[in-house]
């Protein structure tokens, strides 16, 4: 497996966890017959299943490892995120998705929340929440520079 100091990018580190999302074992369903269906189809018992988000069931014996690769995830993308340039072009990718340089309100928000939970606060910036996420210097000076460098590209490309 990949990690923070192998050649791994960003969009590949996330394309490789959504492949593992998308291999474990769920069942989601959003209305009764749904959800009948579906445990007729996995042979699956309802009082083997624990609900871990809205239509998303897994069952019992897989929490721990639902856990175990969420908490993976989150911490291998931390670890990546305090070497500079993956941290760097991490950031251009979510201004970028976020469409940051239209949205004034929240888009330091917007693009810091991928990276970590934080709660939205008016004119607080990038930097600011990944302090408060505990990222080191390193991580908010290449936010800085990214942004920087969106900012550039919304010039260079017309985007405003």
């Amino acid at each position: 497996m990949p990690t923070a100091t192998t050649t791994e990018t960003y969009q590949q580190m996330r394309a490789r966890f959504q492949r593992e999302f998308d291999e474990f074992p769920f069942l989601f369903a959003f209305s009764d017959e749904q959800f009948d269906s579906a445990l007729a189809e996995r042979g699956w018992k309802e009082s083997q299943l624990v609900c871990v988000m809205p239509g998303g069931f897994v069952q019992r014996n897989d929490l721990k490892r639902l856990h175990s690769m969420i908490n993976s995830h989150d911490c291998e993308l931390r670890a990546a995120m305090t070497d500079y340039d993956f941290a760097y072009r991490a950031f251009l990718d979510e201004m970028s998705n976020h469409e940051y340089h239209l949205d004034t309100w929240q888009a330091d928000w917007d693009v810091c929340s991928c990276f970590g939970d934080a709660e939205y606060i008016v004119d607080k910036d990038g930097p600011a929440y990944l302090a408060e996420m505990g990222y080191a210097d390193v991580t908010q000076r290449a936010y800085r520079d990214a942004r920087r460098r969106f900012y550039q590209l919304c010039d260079e490309n017309g985007w405003w």
